[in-house]
C-alpha cells in the first residue's frame, strides 16, 4: 500500500543496538561494584523488537478490481498484433506479385484465403490457450468464477473479428508500406479507444441509456465505433467481469 512504513534496515538497526550496548558496558565498569549486587550476570544489553505502526484501510484501492478495470485495455494487443502480421505479409505477397504466381500454377482464390484463415485462426487460437493457461495458473477471479466456454468465445471471436479486419485491410493496399502505416494506425486508433472505453458502465451510460437514445447522434456515434471489434470485446468483457 502507499501508506506502507519504511522498510527497515537489520544493519542499521545492529549497528544502534552494538553502540546503545557499549555505552551500557562502559558506564556498568565505572559503576561501584556494591551498587551492582543485582547484576551478577553483567552489564544489561538492550534487545529490540519491531511492530508496524497501524495503517488504514486506502479506500481508492479497497476491493480494487484490476481485471475489470484494465483487462479489456492489454487483452486487445495479441489479436492486433496478429492483424499486424497478417496485414504485412499478405501486402507482402501482392508486392512480390507471389499471387499471381499462384494463379498461375493453379492455386484458386478460394484456396488462397483459406490458407491465410487457417493460418490466422491457429495464431488466434494459440494466444487464446496462452492467455486462458495463465489466468487459470494464477487463479484470477475471472478466470474462476466464469465458465470457460464463455471466455473461450468472447476471447475467439473478438479474435476472428480483428482477423477479417485484416483480410479487408489487406484486399484495399497495394504496398508493404501501405499496409504498415494502415495497420499501425488501427492499432494506434484501438488502443485510443480502449484508454476511453475501457470501463462498461462508461460506455453503456455514454451509448444505451434511454436517455442518450432519444438524441439520435449517439446512436450513429455507436455504429461508427462497432465497426472496430476492439469496441464490442471492451463492452462485453467489462459486462462479464463485473457479473
Amino acid at each position: 500500500p502507499l501508506n506502507k512504513p519504511e522498510p527497515k534496515n537489520p544493519e542499521l538497526v545492529f549497528l544502534q543496538e552494538s553502540i546503545d550496548n557499549a555505552i551500557m558496558a562502559h558506564l556498568y565498569e565505572k559503576e561501584d561494584p556494591q551498587d551492582l549486587e543485582g547484576l551478577r550476570d553483567g552489564p544489561p544489553k538492550i534487545k529490540s523488537s519491531f511492530s508496524d505502526f497501524p495503517q488504514p484501510l486506502d479506500r481508492m484501492f479497497q476491493n480494487l478490481d484490476v481485471m475489470y478495470l484494465f483487462g479489456a485495455y492489454y487483452f486487445v494487443l495479441g489479436p492486433l498484433i496478429t492483424l499486424l502480421v497478417m496485414v504485412q505479409e499478405i501486402a507482402k505477397e501482392k508486392d512480390l506479385k507471389l499471387r499471381q504466381g499462384l494463379n498461375v500454377q493453379g492455386v484458386s482464390h478460394f484456396v488462397y484465403w483459406l490458407h491465410w484463415f487457417i493460418v490466422g485462426t491457429v495464431l488466434n487460437l494459440l494466444q487464446i490457450y496462452i492467455l486462458l493457461f495463465i489466468g487459470y495458473f494464477f487463479e484470477f477471479d475471472l478466470w474462476r468464477y466464469t465458465p470457460f466456454n464463455i471466455l473461450f468465445t468472447l476471447f475467439f471471436w473478438f479474435g476472428e473479428a480483428t482477423l477479417f479486419l485484416g483480410f479487408m485491410i489487406s484486399t484495399i493496399v497495394k504496398t508493404r508500406e501501405q499496409a504498415s502505416q494502415i495497420a499501425y494506425s488501427i492499432i494506434l486508433a484501438n488502443i485510443i479507444m480502449e484508454m476511453v472505453f475501457s470501463d462498461s458502465d462508461f460506455t453503456f451510460k455514454l451509448f444505451f441509456t434511454d436517455d442518450v437514445r432519444k438524441l439520435g447522434y449517439p446512436t450513429i456515434a455507436l455504429h461508427i465505433f462497432e465497426l472496430m471489434p476492439s469496441f464490442s470485446f471492451s463492452l462485453a468483457f467489462g459486462i462479464i467481469a463485473r457479473k
